[in-house]
């Protein structure tokens, strides 16, 4: 029975999480991912079908079969997320071709990264894995999507929403020397590197594992670097 080749699956993914052991169980529910695609119109659509596969090894990631669902329902319900990404992804011009393919290509190089990780990359690890730079990633990322402000850093927590007046020359200065937690922030709360629309702090800080007052510090630091790269460049 396919239920019965799931749970056994998912009882080896349980026991040792990583890309060996994720990649069969996502395999696995592709009935699940084939029904979801397809219920919203995307049956030959392989930008959506990766993004789905992507969605189903995150979900399998946070299931808890104390719940009382099991996972393919588990996973079909977190599934529902993929109408909303479709509609981001329907523009009413034309998305050129080039741009459609390197779309295609860092959702796969994406996939592959988390497969083999276990985990997510942030845009400079994608970049390096996709060999592909950043500023590409960010243009083909805000192509298929409503492009966000780049200024979306509260002021209590140090960097305002006059982030946009900063050069994004200094930005990329500031992230490429920071840590992987304030990488995140800056993704987080900037949407640098298209990846995410700019997001309050509280989800910022439940996400990143964070207290308000350690985000607030890291944000401040944040700022002060963008300011301390800005009147460089300014003064060039």
């Amino acid at each position: 029975m396919a239920s019965d080749t799931v749970d056994t699956l998912y009882q080896s993914y349980a026991a040792a999480p990583g890309p060996n052991t994720l990649k069969p169980l996502v395999d696995a529910l592709e009935p699940t991912i084939n029904y979801a695609v397809t219920s919203i119109g995307a049956a030959g659509d392989n930008l959506i079908r990766n993004k789905a596969r992507i969605v189903a090894g995150h979900a399998i990631g946070k299931f808890d079969p104390t719940q009382g669902a099991n996972l393919p329902t588990w996973v079909s319900n977190q599934l529902m997320q993929l109408r909303r990404f479709r509609r981001e992804t329907q523009m009413p011009i034309k998305v050129p071709e080039r741009t459609q393919l390197d779309a295609y290509s860092i959702m796969h190089k994406e996939r592959e990264f988390i497969d083999k990780f276990d985990r997510e990359p942030d845009v400079e690890e994608l970049s390096d894995y996709a060999g592909m730079p950043v500023k590409r990633i960010e243009k083909v990322r805000r192509s298929f999507r409503k492009m966000p402000s780049e200024g979306a850093i509260e002021a209590a927590g140090g960097l305002t929403q006059h982030t946009a007046d900063f050069t994004h020359e200094a930005m990329d200065y500031v992230y490429n020397e920071s840590d992987k937690i304030d990488r995140a922030i800056v993704e987080m709360k900037t949407g640098y590197g298209g990846k995410y629309d700019p997001q309050q702090p509280k989800d910022i800080a439940i996400k990143l594992g964070l207290t308000p007052s350690q985000l607030t510090r890291r944000s401040a630091k944040i700022f002060m670097k963008m300011q301390k790269y800005e009147s460089a460049l300014n003064s060039l």
